[in-house]
């Protein structure tokens, strides 16, 4: 049992970087290349659904699971940078700042959730 709970434990975090690579990397590349036609809506599609909600709910999974998993407190600076990078490459100015959000986002999650549960 505690053999394939360790697999579990190591999927996750497999799991983890799938998810900051996939909205680090990819989902920025979207815009150079939109897999999304939906006209003059295709702007505002692609940051509402995928740089707001899809991002964002990403930032808040990843720094719940850093509390959950005890991660290192860099590796919430992991999504911002990457999506930084490549947004900075890819994706016009103005979505630069989503990096800044999801910063904010998961160290406010990692650190309400550290707090509740006492740890330091």
């Amino acid at each position: 049992m505690k053999a394939k709970w360790q697999t579990i434990s190591q999927h996750l975090d497999l799991v983890w970087w799938i998810v900051v690579i996939i909205c680090g990397l990819i989902i920025p590349m979207l815009k150079k290349q939109p897999l999304i036609h939906f006209g003059h809506l295709k702007k505002a599609i692609f940051v509402g659904w995928f740089l707001f909600t899809i991002n964002g709910l990403a930032s808040v999974w990843l720094g719940y699971r850093l509390v959950q998993r005890a991660g290192q407190w860099w590796q919430l600076f992991v999504l911002p940078v990457l999506f930084f990078i490549t947004a900075y490459q890819f994706a016009p100015k103005y979505t630069w700042y989503f990096a800044l959000f999801y910063l904010g986002v998961s160290y406010l999650t990692w650190s309400i959730k550290r707090s509740s549960l006492g740890t330091k």
